[in-house]
């Protein structure tokens, strides 16, 4: 948090003073131990990483899979047992984390590159991982309880407004953060090679655009959807149009469009 607190402490008395707490949200990081004592950290985030490389091709389908990954817990214990200073000895314990609030702009990171140090290379991991256009971040704070049965579906149209407000509505039952997607970066290629391009939705005609370079174009559903990834079949070749960032904007009930005042 070093770099976050430097990015503050410029912004201040600055026109962007108050942009970057926009996108500031909380997490808890504890380790309870098998006495019953607990350590606890709060910590704040810009955004929220989410790591595809460690798991099996094909373990992580959905960004909501993505998101309960990160909040699994690790259990300490044999040569990893953490020390309590309440017992005064390494004991078996539990280590995990918990969201306790999410910003006004909601940014995921969709780790898909690392490196291989079976064959020192570096890797591309392009499975699909899909995304929805809204998203109710209510059910992944740490006080949420999910129900037995209880299913994540949110797989309509990315065009469909009307849809899109009645699944918002139906979520802010459940607290006041429901997020709308409305900003893709996408990495089109190889490690080694390829371009990145960002989608952008317009707030005054909620129509989606790809920015590539100084080009500007309208954009399909079927072109978001594309980089969700690919079905992998064997061996995946590292290739391929994937999304690496997902920015979201929670929903306020009060938000009217203006058009932008551009300097001369």
């Amino acid at each position: 948090m070093i770099l976050f607190d430097a990015m503050l402490t410029q912004a201040k008395g600055s026109e962007v003073e108050g942009c970057i707490s926009k996108m500031e949200g909380e997490l808890l990081s504890y380790i309870d131990c098998s006495n019953g004592h607990r350590k606890e950290i709060m910590e704040r985030y810009l955004q929220l990483g989410l790591d595809l490389m460690g798991n099996q091709a094909g373990t992580v389908q959905s960004l909501h899979e993505a998101i309960m990954l990160t909040k699994c817990v690790d259990n300490l214990n044999g040569d990893n047992k953490f020390y309590c200073q309440s017992c005064g000895m390494k004991v078996d314990s539990k280590k995990g984390m918990g969201y306790k609030s999410f910003p006004p702009i909601l940014t995921f990171v969709i780790k898909r590159t690392a490196f291989d140090f079976t064959t020192y290379k570096r890797l591309k991991k392009t499975d699909k991982v899909s995304f929805p256009a809204v998203i109710d971040m209510n059910k992944y704070l740490d006080s949420y309880n999910w129900q037995i049965g209880e299913k994540y579906i949110n797989d309509f149209n990315f065009f469909d407004q009307e849809k899109k407000n009645n699944f918002i509505q139906n979520a802010l039952s459940n607290g006041p953060y429901v997020y709308e997607l409305y900003s893709i970066i996408v990495h089109d290629g190889g490690i080694e090679e390829g371009s990145y391009f960002s989608y952008i939705k317009d707030p005054k005609d909620n129509e989606w655009n790809k920015f590539f370079d100084t080009n500007v174009s309208h954009i399909s559903e079927s072109l978001i959807k594309e980089s969700f990834g690919k079905e992998i079949e064997g061996v995946d070749n590292g290739i391929g149009t994937t999304a690496i960032m997902l920015f979201y904007k929670r929903y306020d009930p009060e938000y009217t469009y203006t058009e932008p005042i551009i300097p001369i």
